[in-house]
């Protein structure tokens, strides 16, 4: 009898990578005694929620019951939105955004900057901050994109191009196609405005800690005017390649920043300001009845 060990095939190295940042802060957490820092308990509720969420959308979406499209036509003026952004359909209409690394490109970039964000302010903590940060990005990054699957399964609206052009989409290879009843919302828009909008939590943390009062009003609109204007040209090429209706890429953008603005609460920085504010609330309210 004889032992073969076999290399890990995708599925484990794509398990591997998710379980790496776990087991960091959980070792982490069960050292640090800072309340800013998430406890093991939090951590697990955290990444099991997170995980929780992906695969349940991952499920509904490619595995759920299939149906009919529940939702078909365009909202009134959305098709001539579409026209004026996209211009004339036509078959195999794309942009360089358009396929799997596209989508998965401001999500990594933004990852990247974090990082060294991270790993650059504060000097001191520098471990905390850095896995603390990261744990959170990246978890929140995967509960976003099964919250989108989740509706693209749910809801199976037809796309853009199987409404305004159904001659062209019918010439294609497959007429009709899994991906044709995932609309709503963008998966692109939902992930662009969640890690622009982590991204920009956290340089702006860094820039009140960092600058003095005058300068953060002078450079203050820096991060967001870059941020969100890339998050934004993200969800209009989405429109001009007949991808999405504008319906589609606003909702995605809600998520992406109410998904963003959730799981950055839990980081150090938005625990520390919580407690300066509630530290600060009972001596205005003293200072206050004073007068």
């Amino acid at each position: 009898m004889s032992i073969h060990f076999s290399k890990p095939g995708p599925r484990r190295k794509q398990a591997l990578l998710i379980l790496l940042p776990v087991v960091l802060v959980l070792c982490h957490s069960a050292l640090a005694g800072d309340d800013d820092y998430l406890s093991t308990g939090e951590a697990v509720s955290i990444g099991a929620g997170s995980l929780a969420v992906t695969a349940l959308g991952h499920y509904v979406k490619h595995r759920g019951p299939v149906s009919q499209p529940r939702w078909t036509s365009p909202l009134p003026l959305e098709e001539g939105l579409s026209r004026l952004l996209g211009g004339k359909p036509k078959l195999g209409k794309r942009n360089f955004l358009d396929d799997n690394f596209g989508a998965a490109m401001t999500t990594t970039g933004a990852g990247v900057l974090l990082f060294a964000t991270d790993l650059a302010y504060p000097p001191e903590e520098k471990t905390k901050n850095l896995l603390q940060s990261q744990f959170l990005f990246n978890f929140g990054a995967f509960a976003t994109k099964g919250v989108t699957d989740l509706f693209k399964g749910l809801v199976r609206r037809q796309r853009p191009l199987c409404y305004c052009a159904p001659d062209l989409a019918e010439m294609r290879d497959q007429p009709v196609q899994p991906d044709d009843f995932h609309s709503f919302f963008s998966g692109h828009s939902s992930s662009a405005f969640y890690s622009m909008t982590f991204l920009n939590l956290r340089v702006r943390s860094v820039m009140r800690r960092e600058m003095s009062s005058d300068e953060y009003r002078k450079w203050r609109w820096v991060s967001p005017a870059l941020s969100f204007g890339w998050a934004s040209f993200v969800a209009l090429s989405r429109i001009q390649a007949y991808k999405h209706y504008v319906s589609d890429v606003t909702v995605g953008a809600i998520a992406g920043v109410l998904m963003a603005t959730l799981y950055y609460s839990f980081t150090a920085d938005a625990q520390s300001s919580v407690k300066e504010a509630s530290s600060g609330a009972p001596m205005m309210l003293q200072v206050t009845f004073s007068f």
